[in-house]
């Protein structure tokens, strides 16, 4: 990223569009940093996976459990832990479906 002005910044989860060329890579990222410098970027992510990677069958029981941990609401500590498992695993399901579709 040449000429970009020094950046370093805390990374929500989401999902990460790379462009190599005329390819595109798509990954799930949740939780980290992302640093600017002069010519390159670096990402230092709690998690990450490609998105050919995932498995949308084991993102989608993911997504189910998850409910029904947040559903059962035993603590707000486990509620926080399901929720934040349930957003990952809607993240896993949105980039595998877009990694399916263009493949």
């Amino acid at each position: 990223m040449p000429h970009h002005i020094p950046l370093l910044t805390q990374l929500a989860p989401g999902e990460l569009t790379i462009k190599k060329g005329n390819k595109l890579e798509h990954f799930v990222v949740v939780g980290g940093f992302l640093e600017v410098g002069k010519e390159m970027v670096s990402i230092l992510a709690d998690y990450a996976v490609h998105g050919e990677n995932i498995s949308a069958v084991k993102a989608q029981e993911a997504k189910e459990r998850a409910e029904k941990r947040m559903a059962e609401r035993k603590s707000q500590e486990d509620f926080a832990l399901a929720e934040a498992e349930f957003r990952r695993a809607i993240l896993e399901l949105k980039v595998a479906r877009k990694v399916k579709h263009t493949s």
